[in-house]
């Protein structure tokens, strides 16, 4: 018998059909079906008889369980990956090394003074 690949929701983790456009639990939009295993993404269509590069197809729902707390490990990876690379940008933009203000601030500080000074000659005339 042929394995039948079964398709779940990357979000929810809810079963779903292998044709269908969006998650009916959450609503989430599905534009190709990436495999667990691999990372492989593409068309449903592609992924009908399992994943066409590893062959990673859910069987039974032993394995569906573990696909799904596989999914759910790579989103927090994902999720802390991401939000590390956002505080280290942060830091490394307002965080200068010699003690100076960024760049923008010193932009700020001479459009406030021109104006500053542009309003104090418009008085004294």
């Amino acid at each position: 018998m042929k394995a039948s690949a079964k398709f779940f929701c990357e979000s929810c983790g809810a079963e779903v059909a292998g044709n269908s456009k969006f998650c009916k639990k959450c609503g989430r939009f599905f534009a190709s079906v990436r495999c667990p295993a691999c990372g492989e993404t593409g068309p449903n269509e592609k992924f009908k008889n399992g994943c066409p590069k590893c062959g990673y197809a859910v069987k039974n729902s032993a394995s569906a369980e573990k696909s799904k707390s596989r999914q759910k490990k790579e989103r927090a990876r994902i999720s802390r990956k991401v939000k590390n690379r956002f505080l280290s940008a942060i830091d490394s933009k307002s965080a200068r090394s010699d003690g100076s203000l960024p760049t923008w601030s010193y932009c700020a500080i001479f459009i406030a003074f021109v104006a500053v000074a542009g309003v104090f000659f418009y008085m004294n005339r």
